[in-house]
């Protein structure tokens, strides 16, 4: 079970993490259909996965990770100045299929209710 400590970087990381993903100039990604869905970090606190989700879907949601993956130095670098932690995680993007798994279980639910 993660630390009182480990759950409020968490929530720390996400939120920062969402400001920044909107400040990057990369054609690539828009920021109004990425989100991050959650960060988990490591019980070391050296590595933080950050689960991106896009309303696009799994395949986009993969391409961002891929974007964010190269600026992840530098989103490293304005989490450790804006949170003024010490040693920030590293960071490690991962996409996340559960908007979409959500959405298929809604019609599913919606097929057999109604």
């Amino acid at each position: 079970m993660p630390s009182y400590r480990q759950q409020r970087l968490d929530s720390d990381i996400r939120q920062e993490l969402t400001l920044q993903i909107q400040k990057l100039k990369d054609p690539r990604i828009d920021p109004l259909l990425i989100s991050v869905m959650r960060v988990e970090v490591t019980s070391d606190l050296s590595y933080a996965n950050v689960l991106i989700g896009s309303v696009r879907g799994y395949e986009a949601a993969k391409e961002a990770c891929a974007v964010l993956q190269r600026a992840a130095g530098h989103l490293r670098g304005t989490l450790s100045k804006n949170l003024r932690i010490r040693k920030a995680p590293e960071l490690r993007f991962l996409p996340d299929d559960s908007a979409e798994y959500a959405e298929r279980i809604t019609r599913r639910l919606e097929e057999v209710l109604g």
